[in-house]
C-alpha cells in the first residue's frame, strides 16, 4: 500500500488496528483505492482441537516441533505460543521452506514435514518423510511420501508409531532369514544336517517371516487413536 502511494496516515491507523487481530492469530489483508487504504479483511486460522495434544505428545517423544509459515511474525508467533511449538519461522516462501529442510538435514537432523498447501510442496519433497493432509492441495499430496486420509492431526502420531513398529518387524525378519542361511545351509552342505530337515527349516523360516509380518495388523489396531 505504501509503494502504491497510499496515505501514510491511513496505513498507520489500520496497522494499529490490524495488530490486535494478528496477536489473536488472525491474518490481515489490506484493501484500498484512490491512494487510500479503505478496509481490512481478517482471516482467522482456527487452531484444531487436537493440535495442542499432538504437539505435547511429539515433544514427549523427544521430537522438536517447528512451525514454518508464510504468514507474518506476529501471527505465526501467536499460533506457536498457543499450541506450545518450540520454534516459529515466519514469512517463509516455498523456496525458503525447502532450503530450511535441506539445511537441517545437512546437519544430521531427520526431518518429517507435514503440510497441505501448494507452498509446502517443495519442502514435502525435500524432507526425509513428507506427510500431506487428506484435504490438502493435489500438488501437496503428490509431493508427499504419505497422505493422511482423515483430516486429523492425531494420525501423525499414528503414522510415526506404525512406522516404528513396521521397521522393528522388518529387522526381525531380516535377522531370522540370515540366521537360517548362515546356520542351516552350511550344516546341510557339510552333511551334518539332513537335507529334509534343512528344507523343513527353510519352510519354517518363511512361515515365521510371514507370520511375524502379520502381527502388524494387531499392532495396527492397538495404535489407532
Amino acid at each position: 500500500m505504501d509503494e502504491s502511494g497510499c496515505s501514510s496516515d491511513s496505513i498507520q491507523f489500520l496497522m494499529d488496528v490490524s495488530l490486535q487481530f494478528e496477536k489473536n492469530c488472525d491474518t490481515v489483508i489490506y484493501m484500498g483505492w484512490d491512494k487510500r487504504v479503505r478496509a481490512l479483511f481478517v482471516i482467522s486460522d482456527v487452531i484444531r482441537d487436537e493440535a495442542i495434544e499432538v504437539v505435547d505428545e511429539l515433544r514427549k517423544a523427544n521430537t522438536t516441533v517447528s512451525i514454518v509459515s508464510g504468514d507474518n511474525r506476529i501471527t505465526t508467533g501467536s499460533i506457536a505460543s498457543m499450541v506450545g511449538v518450540d520454534r516459529a519461522i515466519s514469512e517463509a516462501s516455498p523456496v525458503a521452506k525447502k532450503e530450511l529442510v535441506t539445511d537441517m538435514q545437512s546437519k544430521g537432523h531427520n526431518i518429517l514435514m507435514v503440510g497441505d498447501g501448494i507452498n509446502d510442496a517443495p519442502a514435502l519433497t525435500e524432507a526425509m518423510v513428507g506427510i500431506a493432509m487428506g484435504r490438502g492441495t493435489d500438488i501437496a499430496m503428490e509431493s508427499a511420501d504419505a497422505v493422511l486420509v482423515r483430516n486429523d492431526l492425531k494420525l501423525i502420531l499414528y503414522f510415526m508409531n506404525l512406522s516404528k513398529k513396521t521397521f522393528s518387524i522388518i529387522k526381525q525378519n531380516i535377522f531370522w532369514a540370515f540366521f537360517y542361511n548362515i546356520i542351516a545351509i552350511p550344516l546341510a552342505v557339510s552333511g551334518v544336517l539332513h537335507p529334509i530337515i534343512a528344507a523343513g527349516a527353510m519352510a519354517a523360516s518363511s512361515l515365521f517371516v510371514v507370520g511375524n509380518s502379520l502381527r502388524i495388523r494387531n499392532r495396527n489396531k492397538a495404535l489407532e487413536v
